[in-house]
């Protein structure tokens, strides 16, 4: 499983790329721009196609969701403890705590962002998905630093982020990831957006 997240900054032609990776066979695109107000989110997604609108995971925008029919909702910390589970995906950003834990879901397939190991899931059984990292050092973000060493009794159902390329990728199954999820990577050099995705959902695979 393989996701990209889309540039927190403008991207020229953004979403003719974006259309491009859904066409090419992207898993989920994870809709986050921070600032972003409603007005500007249903902007973009008018742009992509409605064939596409099931693969996509939104922050914030939870009438987005239902009027678009999305694949879910991403919650920022701050939103997370008004969280109410609906008949779509959902995710979160985790910034705080003290120690992680892990609990599947069977009704609602939660997607949990967390930037430091070191955290607690709110609150329990909601929650079937993490994003968690950065597990190398960042792309998209000069100086932030890889944490894998830290990472332990990774849950199965956890998807990495930060600094993952062709040459890594193929690593992550064996740490105990089942999936990433791309962001510096593929806008970088948004033109060849496609074979990044291509060659490293390809080395993925491999695994």
């Amino acid at each position: 499983m393989i996701w990209v997240a889309t540039s927190p900054e403008a991207i020229a032609g953004e979403i003719s790329h974006i259309n491009s990776l859904l066409y090419a066979g992207l898993n989920v695109l994870l809709l986050r721009k921070p600032g972003f107000s409603a007005l500007q989110y249903e902007r973009l997604l008018e742009g992509i196609d409605p064939l596409f609108y099931s693969r996509i995971m939104i922050a914030g925008q939870r009438e987005l969701v239902e009027k678009y029919r999305l694949r879910g909702l991403h919650m920022s910390e701050a939103l997370r403890s008004s969280a109410v589970p609906g008949d779509f995906k959902m995710s979160t950003s985790i910034h705080t705590g003290q120690t992680l834990t892990f609990k599947p879901a069977a009704q609602h397939a939660v997607f949990v962002e967390v930037r430091n190991v070191d955290h607690v899931l709110p609150p329990g059984d909601m929650w079937d998905h993490l994003i968690l990292g950065p597990v190398f050092n960042s792309i998209s973000k000069p100086g932030h630093l890889g944490r894998l060493q830290e990472m332990k009794n990774i849950p199965p159902n956890t998807l990495a982020i930060g600094g993952i390329q062709q040459k890594n990728v193929g690593g992550l199954k064996a740490m105990g990831f089942c999936g990433a999820v791309l962001l510096g990577a593929i806008w970088k050099d948004p033109f060849n957006a496609v074979p990044t995705y291509q060659s490293i959902y390809a080395a993925w695979n491999r695994t």
